[in-house]
């Protein structure tokens, strides 16, 4: 689930390279999607709704009272159609920790026995490390060794690993809207001649046959599955399945195209093949319930 998006427009025009300029009469207050503790403690992403770049999510780093300043990362707004029949842009807060976490779980976390561990993507090779560990301490939130960091957010599409170090089962119940625009993530190699683990989740609200599920694809890559039902921490994958140019994804000798389907909101790890050089593929899907009867 997503939260709501708290804007839908037409794109007038781009400058810059990274400034979105929509077709209503200034929408916005300057500075409204700005991150600015304690008063404003949202972070928030511009995300392309129609055209030939649907479902790209830009984070928003300035905003007029009509525009949009994005950070591009290895992103471009090249080809994205702006004037009288401009693509759709929408803009959505990111889920935090504590909104995602903290409010929806259940029991209430326990104090210093839950951990987030998220990946920047960074660290180029397999089996790579977190870049960062959180820690939810009863009373004041969650942490990063000494920095707090209830706020921060976590991207639609990015793989994470939620510790439970106590002794009871915790329950997250997501609540939002329905994503209604095509899942579109970036999946990249960093370093020659070296596969890449890409943490990775569907930005969808249904399960899709990893057959059709649109991922940008070279021989030799691999889906690594994990069990949230097994005990235990640093577990290993209970079944890696494998793509082969021109036949389709398989597990063993058994074709899994149709059988096995990505799950919203599970985690998984991607191992791309390596490549002669740093490469970077676009990964985008329309979810098999669009469009809505």
């Amino acid at each position: 689930m997503v939260n709501a998006p708290v804007f839908t427009g037409r794109i007038s025009q781009i400058t810059g390279g990274n400034t979105i300029v929509v077709d209503a009469a200034n929408p916005f207050s300057a500075s409204q999607f700005v991150y600015s503790s304690p008063t404003q403690r949202k972070y928030y992403y511009a995300m392309i709704a129609s055209g030939t770049k649907e479902g790209m999510q830009l984070p928003i780093t300035l905003n007029s009272q009509n525009s949009v300043t994005v950070s591009l990362g290895s992103n471009s707004l090249s080809g994205v159609a702006t004037g009288a029949a401009g693509d759709q842009v929408k803009i959505f807060a990111y889920h935090s920790l504590k909104s995602l976490i903290t409010d929806q779980t259940t029991p209430a976390l326990p104090d210093n026995q839950v951990d987030v561990l998220t990946f920047d993507g960074n660290i180029a090779g397999v089996n790579v490390s977190a870049s960062s560990v959180f820690t939810y301490f009863a009373g004041f939130g969650w942490y990063d060794g000494g920095t707090a960091s209830d706020d921060v957010y976590l991207e639609p599409g990015e793989g994470v690993i939620i510790r439970n170090r106590s002794a009871s089962d915790l329950s997250i119940s997501v609540l939002g809207n329905v994503p209604v625009n095509k899942h579109y993530y970036l999946l990249k190699t960093l370093a020659a001649n070296t596969p890449q683990d890409i943490p990775i989740g569907y930005i969808g609200a249904g399960e899709e046959a990893l057959g059709s599920a649109g991922l940008s694809l070279a021989d030799g890559d691999s889906l690594l599955v994990y069990d949230n039902a097994a005990p235990g921490f640093n577990k290993s994958a209970i079944q890696v399945i494998t793509y082969f140019a021109g036949f389709g994804w398989y597990d063993g000798g058994t074709l899994m195209d149709n059988t096995f389907k990505l799950k919203p909101g599970f985690s998984y790890v991607l191992r791309k093949s390596a490549t002669p050089s740093p490469t970077t593929a676009v990964w985008q899907d329309t979810p098999s319930y669009l469009p809505f009867p």
